[in-house]
């Protein structure tokens, strides 16, 4: 969100472009990070009950 603050008053200013543009995929790319860990948890909690590891957490 922040990126995109950056980048709307950036101009012609191509640094402040460029950096704006690097925040911008950063938080996407930690976006991605944090829903694939999320799904490998769930996927680990998923085998851990089915095999009788662990009792259903929810």
């Amino acid at each position: 969100m922040w990126g995109g603050i950056e980048k709307t008053p950036a101009g012609a200013n191509t640094d402040a472009e460029h950096r704006a543009q690097k925040r911008i995929t950063n938080g996407i790319m930690g976006l991605v990070w944090m829903v694939l860990a999320g799904v490998i948890v769930s996927t680990i909690t998923a085998i851990a009950v089915a095999y009788g590891l662990i009792e259903k957490p929810f």
